[in-house]
């Protein structure tokens, strides 16, 4: 949400695409939320379901852990995001922060990819600082942060750690 308000107001909406990309584990909630943050900034929205992929792929790997599972479905997002990119002459914009960078909490060639990481150098807490002053929901930003890769799936819960400790050490 944070790195798609930059890109609106650095750029403005006619040349930002919002991909979502939902799967069976992601909450409807966050689908609503982010339709409803694309329409209120004028983005163009796709919405491509990632499940078709995610089983192909994990059916010819024989995936069967949710750990494994997560990569297949980070990495098949980041095709799809690519692929839009391509035909569409764009770049893809990054989501990760520097407490992620660093931990090396994400999925090489997954969301660990991009063309550009507006957020890189912010630790997860002052992303959260920044989605409160440029206008992101409240909701959204208190939201338990999550790739929504597999039910109940947390950052944090996976990290080990909180974001507000983590940041501090």
């Amino acid at each position: 949400s944070v790195v798609a308000k930059l890109a609106v107001d650095a750029l403005g909406p006619k040349k930002i695409l919002a991909v979502l990309m939902p799967d069976t584990s992601t909450p409807e909630e966050c689908m609503t939320d982010a339709r409803a943050m694309a329409e209120e900034w004028g983005i163009e929205v796709l919405d491509i379901k990632i499940k078709p992929m995610v089983d192909a792929i994990s059916d010819t790997l024989e995936c069967e852990d949710k750990a494994s599972l997560g990569n297949v479905k980070s990495r098949s997002r980041m095709v799809i995001l690519y692929h839009q990119a391509r035909e569409k002459h764009l770049l893809v914009l990054g989501t990760g922060n520097k407490s992620e960078i660093l931990t090396g909490y994400f999925t090489k060639w997954g969301d660990g990819a991009s063309d550009l990481c507006p957020i890189g150098d912010l630790y997860k807490t002052q992303v959260r600082k920044l989605a409160g002053k440029i206008g992101i929901p409240k909701k959204v930003v208190d939201r338990v942060p999550s790739g929504d890769l597999w039910p109940g799936q947390t950052d944090e819960a996976e990290l080990g750690i909180d974001y507000e400790t983590l940041d501090r050490i």
